[in-house]
């Protein structure tokens, strides 16, 4: 009798326990919430996919809903992909979702060629039927058709076309006889492992408005090491690059063995994993360019180079990598990590840098270094930062530890309104800044010409 009774009180609590089944309203008044209202994707090349984005349905009532259908409007053409409750279809009928619940929808977009020069909009919506009720979320994003370089060899000159970016897959190689023109608005994008190669000649020349842009192809991620880089080998002709940004390779710009100097004006080096600038046996000749973020030197050398710069900012602030060599790395070695070096090299080094900045993080005192074999060396009329003292036939430069430029995170190196270097410079043969003003009679140091906002044009 008293397992009975037991055995009754079991059935009782366990028919107690059950969950019961919660009504579903057919209220038209009951409408679904979001987290957003619409979902918008970076900008891809064709051909690419992009990262998943998630979107919260939420019923914040206290009653369950049926949601009828929840589909794509673009249907199986769509571009977009969606994902619910692990099912992959352009649509879905009756989900239950209970009171005060939600549900994740995940959302990928497949960028589609479009045959079109300019980036192509491709817009839908996905759409939920809940109780006669018709809500949307609307899905944009942009395509850009590009033209496709796998590997490849210019054996004659040969001129790039603006009117689409090239996605450079493999290694681009410029041959002895071949130079290429790289027009303003420019743009070639590599995949990771790509390179451009050069033995003859590339004359890369933008504009303020247009720039020629060498970098990584995913837009959205700036960082080093993302591609290979730009590499001279001994070319026999012309390198010039002007109003041109190279960004994210392992080394943005390395030249070796070359009887011609490297031009470079109104260029941006930024954010390389080993060199902004690598010289081996080779000249260069830089105007009013900036090279900054870079895990090692930004300007390095090996067995000799010549270097004329004028009106260069060179930071090494905002790195977010270890850096274990200076800013200013100038060497005369017997042999290099990155480049195999000729015993039979004869270049002095000599070094010759006014009106520019050469700036490091707080944590590095001293961001030069040149080999004491050096030749020449001539440092006037900059801001360093360096616990060195060049001496009287080195004179008028300036070293400070105070902050400098307007926003480093946002790659801004315009100059602050009491930076040190405003008005500091001498006057040159270079009158205009990277951006194509003026400079006054006592022209400011590095790549920037200060310009009171009050001052700045107005459109």
């Amino acid at each position: 009798m008293r397992n009975l009774f037991l055995l009754f009180f079991l059935v009782i609590f366990a028919w107690a326990c059950l969950p019961r089944e919660e009504p579903i309203s057919t209220n038209p008044a009951l409408k679904l919430n979001f987290s957003t209202d619409s979902l918008k994707f970076d900008t891809l090349l064709s051909g690419q996919v992009s990262a998943a984005k998630r979107l919260w349905v939420y019923n914040r009532h206290n009653e369950s809903v049926n949601i009828s259908q929840i589909r794509l409007a673009g249907g199986t053409s769509s571009p977009y992909k969606v994902i619910i409750n692990g099912k992959e279809e352009p649509a879905i009928n009756e989900e239950l979702l209970m009171a005060q619940d939600s549900l994740l929808i995940i959302v990928e977009y497949f960028a589609q060629e479009t045959d079109f020069d300019q980036p192509f909009e491709q817009k839908d919506s996905l759409i939920f039927l809940t109780n006669g009720n018709e809500q949307e979320v609307k899905l944009q994003a942009f395509s850009q058709d590009v033209y496709v370089l796998g590997k490849l060899t210019l054996q004659s000159d040969s001129v790039f076309s603006n009117s689409r970016p090239y996605l450079l897959t493999d290694t681009l190689t410029i041959d002895a006889n071949a130079t290429a023109f790289l027009r303003e608005g420019t743009q070639i994008l590599a995949q990771e492992k790509s390179a451009i190669l050069v033995f003859g000649g590339l004359i890369s020349t933008g504009s303020v408005e247009k720039p020629v842009i060498i970098r990584n192809e995913k837009m959205n991620i700036e960082a080093p090491n993302q591609w290979e880089g730009v590499y001279l080998e001994q070319p026999g002709r012309e390198v010039r690059f002007e109003y041109t940004q190279i960004k994210n390779a392992h080394i943005g710009l390395c030249m070796q063995h070359s009887n011609r100097p490297l031009i470079l004006r109104n260029v941006e080096l930024i954010n390389h994993y080993s060199h902004g600038l690598l010289l081996n046996d080779a000249d260069v000749i830089a105007e009013n360019s900036i090279i900054a973020k870079v895990g090692g030197p930004l300007i390095g050398v090996v067995m000799g180079a010549n270097i004329q710069a004028n009106h260069l900012t060179l930071s090494t602030a905002g790195t977010g990598l270890i850096r274990r060599k200076p800013a200013l790395n100038l060497r005369i070695e017997p042999e290099s990590e990155e480049l195999p070096v000729d015993p039979n090299a004869q270049r002095p080094l000599e070094v010759h840098i006014i009106n520019s900045i050469i700036w490091g993080a707080s944590s590095q005192t001293d961001e030069i270094h040149i080999d004491e074999q050096a030749q020449t060396v001539h440092l006037e009329y900059n801001l360093l930062r360096t616990d060195q003292d060049f001496g009287d036939t080195n004179n008028y430069n300036r070293y400070t530890a105070q902050e400098l430029f307007q926003d480093i995170s946002t790659d801004n190196y315009k100059l602050l309104e009491d930076s040190p270097q405003i008005d500091f410079g001498i006057p040159s043969n270079v009158t205009k800044d990277i951006l194509d003003r003026d400079r006054d009679e006592l022209p400011d140091i590095g790549a920037f010409e200060f310009i009171p906002e009050a001052d700045l044009p107005t459109e």
